[in-house]
């Protein structure tokens, strides 16, 4: 039962997440007063941290240690991508924050 509460709410997560990293992505805080934009922007990290502890969560409850690390890479891969990025790359690094926020939440849905 709480693999399903889980699993729904990471779904859920994940696609909220991604419509606020593709406003980002877009510049649309660029549009909005400097208040309301650094707002936006915290709620954006308050949102991948609640998707970070979800998929955690998660994977303490998915059955399979493959399925647990793929869970783990999915949950870090904020992070992991964050680390390695760089200034000049930071649209494709973007892109690939989304795609992965993506395929985890496509994950979830396929097992």
């Amino acid at each position: 039962m709480c693999l399903k509460i889980f699993a729904i709410t990471f779904v859920i997560l994940s696609f909220v997440l991604v419509v606020q990293l593709l406003t980002l992505f877009f510049g649309l805080t660029k549009k909005m007063e400097p208040l309301k934009a650094s707002a936006y922007v915290s709620s954006v990290a308050m949102m991948v941290f609640i998707y970070v502890i979800n998929a955690v969560l998660l994977a303490i409850f998915l059955p399979s240690l493959q399925s647990k690390l793929i869970m783990l890479l999915f949950a870090f891969s904020p992070f992991i991508i964050g680390k390695i990025s760089n200034y000049p790359n930071l649209k494709y690094f973007n892109t690939l924050q989304i795609l992965c926020v993506i395929m985890g939440g496509a994950y979830i849905l396929l097992i």
